[in-house]
């Protein structure tokens, strides 16, 4: 997901105005304007803006410079902390940008994990009307920085800004000489070139608190906003299926109720979700009884594995199939005896799923196809 510097504004407003702590982090390209938009939206919100290039600074820059005494080491606090003490009580606000986080040295890094989980430093806490903000080029080759580690990177709301021709246009209008505001808009592609980035964010507990906090204090957030938000902190495919659970007054289905619920509730709710087209839903239902079936292994139950059979047989197949792939091999050796018991369920399930599902026709699978 990627967002022009004028939806990435928008989206910042927002989290200023609802004093979410969770720091951001713009990753773009040079000369994109990431920088100008921190600008822009501090001098509008009436925020000062604190810029520090990181590029140049180590720890000490950051974190304070150490004072030895007889018994203990004490810090020097640094000029960018009591600068944000003076201007919080002169602004509604105070961003901290932290730019070119990648290319810092990795004790400067280091040394921002406090100030980025807990606004504190030292014995020092940051203002409350404060907010950080890092940014950085990406990780494509192209540049020469380094990677995030991923636990820092899981600490920030990951947002990719992409080049914005009718932005720019805009600003031009204004700033630029015109022949060269004439000939960019004359020759819009040599206004920038389009960059690969590649965003790995995964969910994780912590994560998904980040979302909830973002729920709790930024209002009005546009369905693109809160898919750009969300992909930035667990990755688009849980953002897309948790913004569809928003909007659903349903949920998927847990293992614990296709194996124990009476099996009549179990096809109403997925002739719901294939009515309403609810296909994340479904996967999700599926993968929560796959996940089961697989940790129980060879001590499934006979019960169990003709629910996991019946509940299978209820879905379409490219989804049905995509569950299968997942299952461990020893769950099919269970089907194959299985079978001799309950031939005509085995059968309907292997008609509907076994051909199309190639990666089925293996050594283990041969007993399966011919008990």
């Amino acid at each position: 997901m990627s967002l022009d510097p004028e939806e990435a504004s928008r989206i910042l407003e927002k989290i200023l105005i609802g004093n979410c702590k969770i720091p951001l982090n713009l990753i773009g390209g040079r000369g994109i304007g990431k920088s100008q938009l921190v600008k822009d939206v501090g001098e509008k919100l009436n925020h000062y803006v604190i810029d520090i290039r990181l590029a140049m600074d180590t720890a000490e820059d950051v974190a304070g410079w150490p004072r030895p005494t007889e018994d203990s080491v004490k810090y020097l606090i640094n000029d960018w902390i009591k600068l944000a003490e003076e201007k919080s009580k002169l602004h509604n606000g105070v961003i901290i940008f932290f730019d070119e986080i990648n290319r810092a040295p990795l004790e400067t890094r280091q040394a921002l994990f406090e100030v980025m989980s807990k606004y504190t430093l030292r014995r020092y806490k940051l203002p409350q009307n404060s907010y950080i903000i890092f940014a950085m080029n990406p990780d494509n080759g192209d540049y020469q920085v380094e990677s995030l580690d991923p636990a820092f990177r899981r600490r920030m709301i990951n947002l990719v800004i992409k080049p914005d021709f009718e932005g720019w246009k805009h600003w031009a209008n204004k700033n630029e000489h015109h022949s060269v505001t004439k000939f960019i808009v004359n020759n819009p592609k040599f206004l920038s070139i389009n960059e690969e980035v590649k965003l790995v964010v995964t969910p994780n507990p912590d994560a998904w608190r980040m979302v909830g906090n973002v729920l709790s204090s930024v209002r009005n957030l546009t369905d693109n906003e809160m898919l750009n938000l969300f992909s930035g902190i667990v990755g688009q495919e849980a953002a897309i299926s948790f913004i569809k659970s928003l909007k659903s007054d349903s949920h998927p289905l847990t293992a614990k109720e296709v194996m124990e619920e009476p099996f009549e509730k179990i096809e109403n709710v997925v002739k719901a979700f294939l009515e309403k087209k609810e296909n994340s839903s479904l996967v999700a239902s599926g993968d929560n009884v796959v996940d089961y079936v697989n940790k129980k292994g060879t001590k499934l139950k006979d019960n169990e594995l003709s629910r996991l059979l019946r509940f299978l047989l209820l879905l379409e197949p490219e989804i049905g199939i995509g569950r299968i792939s997942k299952l461990e091999q020893n769950i099919f050796k269970l089907v194959s005896e299985f079978k001799k018991d309950n031939r005509l369920l085995v059968d309907t399930f292997l008609k509907k799923f076994y051909h199309p599902y190639s990666s089925l026709k293996n050594d283990d699978n041969k007993e399966l196809s011919d008990a």
